[in-house]
């Protein structure tokens, strides 16, 4: 019989889902002339799973007809030891065809727990099917029992229960080895490169700040100067003297204190990240369960930090540069959202985190906050003392100023 004009336009469809419909129903259609089309869609789709379901539809299709011709060879094979089936009504006919359609789907994409339970329903919508041949050959392949045992298994819900269990298992599991065979590929190396490549754009933002605002303060002062009595007190934003004093304390310190603080900066940013990377992954796989490899997760989060904190820098020298020109409320506004960027970093993180271990944004995003807490309790001796050097340095620079 010729083939739904439908599904073969279906199978063109931009709609990844309307794809993955018309395979399936290719593959329950019982039909020879469905294996071209569906070699074409494992041959040509743009989808690497609805190219890999086309080919277990083929063999599934395959499968069905071979065992569609042993039922036709000895028919009396088919309904072995069964009664005649009871009557059903239309609308339970069309919901168990619609069940073993959906069992059909699962059973392609490997989900057997799934699966089965489609099938019981069918079963339970119409009991007549135990006498099908074609609802036979599903639940033999989906259990990988003979017909009159996957029947059985069926009917009994401790059995059934029991099987459903072991998929499931069987199925995380799989699901765990090949997660972790995915995240285990990257080697130290791609994380060393890609912690030298943060490292180095640390390095090059904490040089160039202190520049960059020494620079910009001196462009604003430089501008209110030359402003007359009356438009100063038109001046939406005009610096305060503590900036001003501030930045003269900073442009004493000289480029080779700044190159010195910007190469200290980076590796302790280095060795950080390398601790912080370490506690997200005994928190993620020791406290949350969660399934990779420390190599893997830094190779997601690296560049991002580095990506972000670069367009951080220059969002902050353009407010900056608005600032040193005037626009006082315009260049507010400029800067203002950036506080906000320290919640799109942390989602993202956490996204990234929650991939790499495979458990969701939600633990992810626990796993980053408890090791922050974790690294921030353990430093925070040290960073007393060292913000505490620098306070003294400065304010001592300021004195000397004034």
């Amino acid at each position: 019989m010729a083939l739904d004009k439908r599904l073969l336009k279906q199978l063109k469809d931009k709609d990844p889902k309307v794809r993955r419909k018309a395979i399936v129903a290719l593959a329950d259609s019982r039909d020879l002339a469905a294996l071209e089309p569906l070699e074409q869609v494992a041959r040509d789709d743009p989808e690497q799973k609805l190219r890999d379901l086309a080919v277990r539809a083929q063999n599934h299709l395959k499968e069905q007809m071979a065992r569609k011709q042993q039922a036709a060879d000895a028919p009396e094979a088919s309904a072995d030891g069964y009664a005649t089936a009871p009557k059903v009504s239309e609308r339970e006919v069309a919901r168990a065809r619609s069940y073993m359609d959906e069992a059909l789907s699962y059973y392609i994409a490997k989900d057997l727990s799934k699966a089965t339970a489609s099938l019981s329903k069918a079963l339970r919508a119409n009991p007549g099917l135990k006498n099908e041949s074609y609802f036979l050959s599903l639940a033999g392949d989906v259990l990988n029992a003979d017909p009159d045992e996957a029947i059985k298994i069926l009917l009994d819900s401790s059995r059934r229960g029991e099987f459903v269990n072991t998929s499931r298992k069987s199925q995380k599991q799989k699901k765990k080895d090949e997660h972790y065979g995915k995240t285990d590929e990257l080697s130290w190396a791609a994380v060393f490169f890609d912690l030298g490549i943060f490292a180095a754009v640390t390095a090059v933002i904490t040089f160039l700040t202190p520049l960059v605002f020494v620079q910009m303060i001196n462009q604003t002062v430089a501008y209110e100067m030359g402003l007359s009595p009356e438009q100063m007190e038109q001046a939406s934003l005009l610096l305060p003297p503590e900036i001003v004093s501030f930045n003269q304390a900073v442009s004493t310190f000289g480029v080779p204190i700044f190159l010195i603080v910007a190469l200290v900066s980076a590796v302790a940013t280095a060795i950080s990240m390398l601790i912080q990377g370490g506690a997200i992954h005994l928190i993620a796989t020791k406290l949350l369960g969660g399934v990779g490899t420390m190599r893997y997760m830094m190779c997601q989060i690296l560049p991002f930090y580095s990506m972000t904190s670069l367009v951080l820098f220059v969002w902050w020298c353009i407010g900056m540069g608005i600032l040193a020109i005037g626009a006082g409320i315009i260049g507010a506004l400029c800067m203002a959202p950036m506080s906000l960027a320290g919640f799109y970093i942390l989602f993202k993180v956490a996204g990234k985190i929650g991939a790499a271990y495979d458990f969701g944004s939600a633990k992810g995003c626990l796993s980053l906050i408890l090791a922050s807490l974790l690294l921030s309790l353990i430093s925070a001796l040290p960073s007393i003392l060292a913000w505490n050097y620098v306070s003294s340095q400065l304010m001592e620079a300021m004195m000397t100023g004034l």
